[in-house]
């Protein structure tokens, strides 16, 4: 009787043991996967990259998956707004599209990507009515209307755009949907519907609505 204890909670081990280097292997699969079609496509980014990342993964494995930025800053938001934030923001560029990340303690915490006409660059929608909505493709629709949405903009002589804040809990938090800002002239007053038909033409996730201001720094 004790062996057969001892047997069954070896095999018991030994099962749990084989199912974590199954899943560390997809994973990596998945990691080298993405890395081989960036480098076997002249420094494209596959239309699927945006459910390669989360938020949290580490900077080292971005730069494993992508290389290192092509630019990078510093933002000290006590100078700009008065708080403690520190935001560092990495910018990759790629023949079809933009990539930005923000990152704190050397863990992702926002990215935005904003696509290259005809990339097919997928976004995360996850009531979407179709299955994968395409970036440069998908509009502002009746998803959209929900109270709880935030509608962010800005508007200078470089930037005009404006962006719809979701919550999501199980995509990082947050989901920002970003596109051009025209033909509006009450800004203190932006709803969905003004939106309705707007093109969506980059995308954004974060634990932190407050970091998707920074698409700016991407345009």
């Amino acid at each position: 009787m004790k062996d057969f204890i001892i047997n069954l909670i070896c095999g018991s081990l030994g099962g749990l043991l084989v199912y974590y280097v199954q899943i560390v292997n997809e994973k990596n699969k998945k990691k080298n996967h993405i890395k081989e079609k960036i480098e076997d496509s002249k420094k494209t980014i596959p239309k699927d990259f945006i459910y390669s990342v989360h938020i949290g993964i580490s900077m080292t494995k971005i730069e494993e998956i992508i290389g290192l930025p092509l630019f990078s800053h510093t933002i000290d938001e006590n100078e700009l707004f008065g708080n403690d934030l520190i935001v560092n923001i990495n910018e990759y560029r790629f023949e079809n599209c933009l990539i930005t990340i923000i990152h704190q303690n050397s863990q992702l915490s926002a990215i935005i990507i904003s696509s290259y006409q005809d990339s097919k660059i997928e976004l995360i929608k996850p009531d979407a009515e179709i299955d994968r909505p395409i970036l440069g493709k998908f509009c502002v629709d009746g998803t959209f209307d929900n109270e709880n949405n935030e509608i962010i903009h800005e508007i200078s002589i470089r930037d005009s755009w404006f962006g719809i804040i979701e919550y999501h809990g199980r995509f990082g938090g947050y989901n920002c949907y970003y596109g051009m800002l025209h033909g509006i002239e009450d800004l203190e007053n932006l709803k969905i519907e003004q939106f309705k038909g707007e093109i969506i033409e980059a995308f954004g996730l974060s634990s932190n609505p407050e970091l998707f201001k920074y698409y700016s720094s991407a345009l």
